[in-house]
C-alpha cells in the first residue's frame, strides 16, 4: 500500500511539474505577443460636441 501511495505521489509531481513549465511557457509567449483582448485601449470623449476633422486628425497624430 505504501508503494503505490508512493508511486502514486511520484505521478503526481512529476505531472504537476510538466504542467508548470508548460503553462511558463505559455505565459512568456503570452507577454511577447499579447491578444488583442490584453491590449490597452482608449477611452475618448469629445466635451459639448468641441470637435473638428483638424482636431482629430492632430489627436490621432498626437497618439500614434
Amino acid at each position: 500500500m505504501k508503494k503505490i501511495i508512493k508511486f502514486s505521489t511520484t505521478i503526481l509531481l512529476f505531472v504537476s511539474t510538466i504542467c508548470e513549465i508548460l503553462n511558463a511557457q505559455n505565459i512568456e509567449q503570452s507577454f511577447k505577443t499579447p491578444p488583442s483582448s490584453a491590449r490597452p485601449y482608449t477611452f475618448w470623449m469629445w466635451v459639448d460636441g468641441n470637435v473638428s476633422k483638424e482636431g482629430i486628425t492632430k489627436d490621432f497624430e498626437a497618439m500614434k
